[in-house]
């Protein structure tokens, strides 16, 4: 009796911790899939473009996520084909906090990110971008929220702290319609952003982003001097303060030399061409 019943009762915890596994596999994959699908909705609301991601790796122990294939499409009217890529993006987080309604990401490394930074006619994608996320940045302290739109994911109300970001191997690459399809590719040096938006602060989703877009695309400008031409340079630092009229004197320059290059270049072809059908 002592026997069956040991049997029985070993039968069922092995039944129980079968159920328990199989429990898991399918709800760590909805999860990961819940996940992945608000981190896209939540970025395509806030910046306003196409956001995909391939795919999340999460350690629910270590609380830590993994974010693989993450690409930022452009804003309307720009023409690369994304403003960054993330093969991987790592994240630590406090995942006590995160049932509340101020969750704490404790790291986040991004290794070698690829940001594209394409001056358009007005500013720049990245420029564009800020702005997009601006929408729903209150103008001032203590001034009200921007009414949220209809279709705003819950994430993008959530107000999160970040101890650190740090990113690692940042290829840029910098083009503008004045440079005619040319492309110029550089590595960025390391850098960190701590305590975004002062210590212990939590930020809104929007608000996060603007900081975080506004210190790449400083960085991205910087570490341009003196690997773009010097007129591409001057119309990217309008983008961070740098002075238009500089710019434009820039650009003029560029498209005087250019200028002058043709007619010499057709002064040259019109005297062949001359030589060619002279008498002798």
């Amino acid at each position: 009796m002592g026997g069956k019943l040991f049997k029985f009762a070993a039968g069922g915890v092995i039944l129980l911790v079968g159920l328990i596994v199989v429990a898991f596999v399918i709800f760590g994959s909805r999860i990961e899939g819940i996940i992945a699908s608000a981190i896209e909705r939540t970025l395509e609301y806030v910046l306003e473009v196409d956001v995909t991601l391939d795919g999340i790796d999460v350690d629910l122990r270590g609380g830590e996520v993994a974010l693989l294939g993450l690409t930022i499409g452009n804003p309307e009217g720009f023409k690369t084909a994304s403003a960054m890529q993330f093969a991987e993006a790592r994240v630590k987080v406090d995942i006590a906090s995160f049932r509340t309604n101020e969750p704490t990401i404790h790291n986040i490394l991004l290794s070698g990110p690829k940001v594209t930074l394409e001056q358009g006619l007005r500013n720049s994608n990245l420029k564009q971008l800020i702005k997009n996320a601006s929408r729903l940045v209150p103008e001032g302290d203590g001034e009200p929220a921007p009414e949220e739109e209809a279709d705003a994911p819950e994430g993008a109300s959530k107000m999160i702290r970040v101890d650190l970001m740090t990113l690692e191997n940042t290829t840029v690459a910098a083009s503008a319609p004045i440079l005619q399809g040319q492309e110029f590719t550089y590595t960025l040096n390391n850098f960190e952003l701590t305590n975004i938006g002062g210590e212990g602060n939590h930020l809104s989703v929007p608000k996060l982003l603007t900081k975080v877009l506004t210190e790449i695309l400083k960085q991205s400008v910087k570490g341009g001097q003196g690997n773009v031409p010097p007129e591409l340079q001057a119309v990217l630092s309008t983008d961070i303060g740098g002075n238009l009229d500089d710019a434009k004197s820039q650009v003029r320059g560029a498209l005087d030399s250019a200028a002058e290059d043709i007619k010499e270049k057709a002064g040259e072809i019109g005297e062949k061409l001359g030589g060619l059908f002279k008498k002798d």
